[in-house]
């Protein structure tokens, strides 16, 4: 049950007993290619926060490199945003750096319902920052939605997979 750990070509039965157990920040599991488990695998990056203000995890980010900090992130208010790299993964300081997950399984992600979200809906960024909403033609896809969430608000938290982002 450790946590900041990379276990490459291991063999990954579950999240339980007699298995490993991802205490959900900082550990990367990948399988041998026969032996992948979709939900299981994670990737995040370390980045610095130029927002302006405290982010927290579930919180959706953009690319938003300033200076010689090249590996900072921000929120958006843009629909469909194509910069979006992923979601906080820990709180994180204004200024500060943290972890961005950008690949994989999360419990974490808000999420806007007024269009509803389905379980398998492609996920976009929304015009409320650190929102994602169910993702429009022509926008640009991060994550899709393994819980449905259908009421007419910002306040959801959902669980979903992170994918590479991709235009609609």
């Amino acid at each position: 049950t450790d946590d900041n750990n990379v276990l490459l070509g291991n063999y990954f039965s579950g999240n339980t007993s007699g298995s490993v157990q991802d205490l959900g920040v900082g550990t990367i599991l990948r399988a041998p290619a026969n032996q992948q488990f979709f939900g299981l695998e994670k990737q995040y990056y370390v980045m610095t926060n130029n927002s302006g203000a405290q982010r927290v995890a579930g919180d959706v980010v953009i690319m938003n490199p300033q200076g010689t900090v090249i590996n900072g992130f921000t929120t958006t208010t843009t629909a469909g945003d194509p910069k979006v790299i992923g979601v906080v993964a820990e709180t994180i300081a204004n200024t500060a750096a943290g972890r961005i997950q950008i690949l994989g399984n999360l419990t974490t992600l808000k999420a806007n319902g007024t269009t509803d979200i389905a379980v398998g809906d492609l996920l976009s960024t929304f015009t409320t920052a650190t929102i994602s909403k169910k993702a429009s033609a022509g926008e640009v896809a991060f994550a899709i939605a393994l819980e449905a969430y259908s009421i007419d608000d910002s306040n959801g938290v959902i669980d979903a997979i992170l994918i590479t982002p991709r235009q609609l």
